[in-house]
């Protein structure tokens, strides 16, 4: 009599990679998290997003701790080198100065003689102080620099206006005023391990696509 073996059929797990993301993003663009795991999911691997703030992200992502960041500015490998942008960018969103009311900032000579409070880690400010050299105060969170400006604590802070108006509704912050200074747009990328080369080009034309359709943004 002949012995038969069988093999029991194992299904191969995908493969999952881990994503920092910060808390103000996931306030700003409540829909991105489930528009990139989509993304992911076209070509069949999970992702989970770990939140974190940018600081401590910046630390753990040069460790190699994390796949990969949700989303951050051009210049991001300046300072995470093993890490590498997805080539097609989420969009470009606009930077304003806000101060309060009374506050002149309508100028770049204005800017220069400013103290602008700006949450730790927030890269798009330094980028933009690569060409106007304004001092800063740090604080732990966005929150912070608003309610400072408010209370006259600092001059004034950074922030896109999506962003700015939510903050402000939320704590009731009416003294506070986008200035007409023109401080430019910033790309925001999917950023990746640099061992992920091949799955950063694989999404190119499935972000595209998603884009074209309206499934993905910075919305």
């Amino acid at each position: 009599m002949i012995g038969l073996s069988f093999t029991p059929f194992v299904q191969a797990k995908s493969p999952v990679l881990t994503l920092s993301v910060s808390p103000e993003v996931k306030i700003v663009f409540p829909l991105l998290e489930s528009a990139v795991e989509e993304a992911f999911k076209q070509l069949s691997i999970e992702v989970e997003f770990i939140e974190l703030p940018s600081a401590r992200a910046t630390k753990e992502s040069k460790l190699g701790h994390f796949d990969g960041e949700l989303i951050r500015i051009a210049e991001y490998d300046q300072y995470v080198p093993n890490f590498i942008a997805v080539p097609e960018a989420y969009g470009e969103m606009e930077i304003k100065a806000y101060a309060r009311k009374e506050t002149q900032l309508n100028s770049y000579d204005d800017l220069l003689t400013t103290t602008v409070a700006t949450a730790r880690g927030a890269r798009f400010v330094k980028s933009i102080q690569l060409e106007f050299p304004f001092e800063t105060f740090e604080v732990l969170r966005w929150e912070q620099s608003f309610l400072m400006v408010s209370q006259g604590r600092v001059d004034a802070t950074l922030s896109t206006p999506v962003y700015a108006n939510l903050l402000m509704k939320k704590y009731d912050i009416d003294n506070v005023e986008a200035k007409g200074l023109d401080l430019g747009g910033i790309k925001f990328y999917l950023w990746l391990d640099k061992k992920h080369q091949a799955i950063a080009d694989k999404l190119v034309p499935i972000f595209k696509m998603m884009k074209k359709d309206q499934q993905l943004g910075l919305f």
